[in-house]
């Protein structure tokens, strides 16, 4: 019973901060746009010199000297993304290097989820061999054509999906994913319906408690995440 209503209030804090990012994510992406543009160019010109100064020609050396020079490729700014609602792993694994460390598989509407292409049969297995190794922290995608290896280690994945009664039923029942051991590694929970009226107004002390929760996890939420040397950096300024 009001499941979507509930969420939205535990999800919260998680949009505030989102809003809070925007704006300096806007920013860093102006940045980058100036520096990778730079970057190109400086690169461009030096790998199309044929002579060095005074006429000669210039060596494959000296040019590689002057890459080496330019520096490495500007990274990405971090998008301020923490929750994906019906992702396909392959996508997770490929775009989360684009992504803060901490990401959440949520939705108060998880049939958009188990109804979607992760899901099919053809797909199932190999979705629930992941989310498998995701509880483990091992997140991989092995290298296909014309695409190198990705791998999203240093990461970590949640997953919180609300379903309706028939759907959930039939999720958990279903015998691949009770073969495969993914929902012995899932907590289950199936509240009992609510036999009053739906909606009322809130009491003062449930608006405080509301509010106290949005307060924390926004506290824990601008904590800076430990970025490990050579990984994307995180939000300037944050």
């Amino acid at each position: 019973d009001r499941k979507s209503t509930a969420d939205k209030i535990a999800m919260r804090p998680i949009e505030e901060h989102i809003k809070a990012l925007k704006p300096i994510f806007d920013e860093a992406l102006k940045e980058y746009n100036n520096e990778i543009e730079a970057w190109k160019g400086t690169r461009a010109a030096i790998s199309a010199s044929k002579k060095a100064e005074g006429g000669a020609c210039e060596s494959k050396e000296s040019r590689k000297q002057k890459l080496d020079a330019n520096g490495e490729e500007p990274p990405y700014p971090l998008i301020p993304k923490f929750t994906t609602g019906e992702p396909t792993m392959e996508a997770l694994v490929t775009n989360w290097k684009l992504y803060p460390p901490s990401l959440g598989i949520i939705s108060d509407e998880g049939g958009s989820l188990v109804g979607g292409y992760a899901w099919t049969k053809e797909k199932l297995m190999n979705t629930a061999a992941f989310l498998c190794k995701a509880y483990a922290g091992i997140f991989e995608r092995p290298p296909r054509c014309k695409e190198g290896y990705n791998s999203s280690d240093g990461k970590r994945l949640c997953m919180h999906l609300m379903f309706q009664p028939y759907i959930g039923k039939g999720l958990i029942s279903n015998k691949l994913l009770l073969g495969q051991g993914l929902l012995s590694r899932i907590l289950i929970t199936y509240p009992e319906p609510v036999d009053v009226q739906l909606w009322r107004d809130p009491v003062q002390w449930e608006e405080d408690a509301i509010d106290y929760h949005t307060q924390h996890i926004l506290s824990i939420l601008n904590v800076p995440p430990k970025m490990r040397e050579g990984t994307l950096h995180a939000y300037r300024d944050a």
